[in-house]
């Protein structure tokens, strides 16, 4: 557990990949849920929603709530859960008071993503340098040697300048 119980890829006209969709069941706090992630070509999540989620009122359901699944938006590869809050392209920061279902809902994601990269041949890389401030991650998803999505935090580069290097038209 987790499971991909399916896998579904969106072609055009030509046959070529221009999506993917994963069906997921995961072990939640309140017992088994089933969800949809949906992936760029580049394996990006674009979307992810519950067909069935039987957790807590008022605490893990704010699993399906927007502010909790729009995290997951824009990102790829193996993800973590930040319970103090997330910081950088790779975590997601937990619902407060629902630890067990975010980490459920992570692990569910990150077996969707995991098959996705299997089926695809996909991989995420990650390296770390150390920039003026701190840090700096750099973070691509790739196929073969061609680069298929790239993501820097620099959290603290001085703005205006060592920043710049997070900014689309630095990238």
């Amino acid at each position: 557990f987790p499971r991909v119980d399916t896998f579904l890829v969106a072609t055009d006209e030509n046959k070529e990949a221009v999506g993917y969709a994963a069906i997921v069941t995961g072990q939640g706090f309140g017992g088994n849920f089933t969800m949809g992630i949906g992936f760029t070509r580049a394996g990006v999540i674009q979307k992810i929603l519950f067909k069935e989620l039987h957790e807590n009122a008022g605490l893990g359901m704010k699993a399906d709530n927007d502010e909790f699944k729009s995290q997951f938006i824009g990102k790829a590869g193996k993800l973590e859960l930040e319970i103090w809050g997330a910081d950088n392209n790779s975590e997601i920061s937990a619902i407060s008071g629902a630890t067990v279902t975010s980490r459920a809902v992570v692990n569910a994601v990150n077996a969707g993503t995991e098959f996705l990269y299997q089926v695809t041949g996909m991989e995420t890389v990650n390296r770390i340098a150390q920039g003026f401030g701190g840090d700096v991650t750099v973070r691509l998803v790739r196929e073969g040697s061609m680069v298929l999505a790239l993501w820097i935090d620099a959290p603290y580069e001085t703005k205006g300048l060592g920043a710049l290097v997070t900014e689309d038209r630095f990238i």
